[in-house]
């Protein structure tokens, strides 16, 4: 593929070229990336494909960007906010880029790139408001995959996306995982995930309306089945505070700040020191770097031998839920 071949012409329109670009889009990205054996579909080389990609996606960006600043001061956004959904859209430009105007050639009926990614970007609204609540890594993503599919079950049956049923979301899902070769997530917590989103679209309509809403939860919590706790208390019976300390900073749920913090610095943190007074496995005069990734590596064990005794379909963002509980518990800051 030549750069003649997708380059803006001098007289074309912006809405007029990128419907073009999305149809070359599409036959690349989503048809040309099911290859046979190493070689795409059409006569398109991966240097290529990414030249093209460059190209179109510095035409976009600013006006993804543009979308997100108006939605971000028509919502009262937070800058952190708008940031977490400008990174969010981008992300669904990747994927859905190839959909813009698709049925021009049935229709004949053609919008601008803002309507398009103005009717996607709900879903993902909610997503960056439910990540500035504090949910975990997982559980933000876990949310972010659902409003994307609905939004894309929505699209595809021209219905709100309040009207998409939770069996329509969990076809997809199923659908998806099987094609990924990946369990689903449990209908359980695809509930509890929805019930969640729910809140979080009430409190952006109460933001719209101007009233801020004060003492958010530090992280909303997901219960977790009563037999799966069991079993992770019994997995983790042998793991002291200190432990429990070290896995719940490589979750991040210490912040993002002490997540990234070298470990020689880690280890001279005041915390650092009254947790390792309670471990009797530590002698004073060891070296505490390596004590660490001693530790670490007995987590690793540990964490590994969870698969086949806990159902990891219920436990895929469980886990967090339950580090948690255990960072309440021995109420660590």
């Amino acid at each position: 593929m030549n750069k003649a071949d997708y380059e803006r012409n001098e007289n074309e329109d912006i809405k007029s070229y990128l419907t073009r670009a999305a149809r070359i889009y599409a036959s690349i990205v989503d048809n040309g990336l099911r290859k046979e054996g190493n070689a795409f579909l059409i006569e398109c080389s991966e240097g290529e494909l990414q030249e093209f990609k460059n190209y179109v996606f510095e035409i976009i960006l600013p006006i993804v960007r543009k979308v997100v600043e108006c939605e971000s001061k028509r919502l009262t956004l937070s800058k952190s906010i708008q940031e977490i959904l400008f990174s969010r859209v981008c992300e669904l430009m990747v994927s859905d880029f190839g959909k813009f105007n698709s049925a021009y050639e049935v229709t004949g009926e053609m919008y601008s790139f803002e309507c398009f990614i103005k009717s996607r970007i709900k879903g993902c609204i909610r997503a960056s408001i439910a990540e500035e609540q504090g949910l975990t890594v997982n559980r933000s993503r876990q949310i972010y995959t659902i409003t994307k599919i609905r939004s894309a079950i929505a699209f595809d049956n021209q219905m709100e996306e309040e009207n998409v049923s939770v069996e329509m979301i969990y076809r997809r899902l199923e659908q998806e995982s099987e094609e990924q070769k990946k369990r689903p997530i449990s209908k359980k917590l695809l509930i509890e995930l929805l019930d969640h989103l729910n809140g979080v679209a009430y409190i952006s309509e109460l933001e719209e309306q101007g009233i801020q809403i004060a003492g958010k939860e530090e992280k909303q919590q997901f219960e977790l089945e009563k037999e799966t706790k069991q079993i992770l208390d019994e997995i983790f019976s042998n793991m002291t505070s200190l432990d429990y300390y070290i896995l719940i900073k490589e979750y991040g749920l210490l912040g993002e700040e002490i997540r990234k913090q070298e470990m020689d610095q880690f280890v001279k943190t005041e915390r650092f020191f009254s947790l390792m007074d309670e471990d009797n496995n530590i002698r004073s005069e060891q070296d505490l770097v390596k004590v660490v990734y001693n530790k670490k590596s007995k987590i690793k064990k540990i964490l590994k031998s969870i698969n086949g005794k806990v159902d990891m379909s219920d436990l895929e963002g469980g886990l967090e839920d339950y580090l948690y509980m255990k960072k309440q518990e021995y109420c660590i800051p």
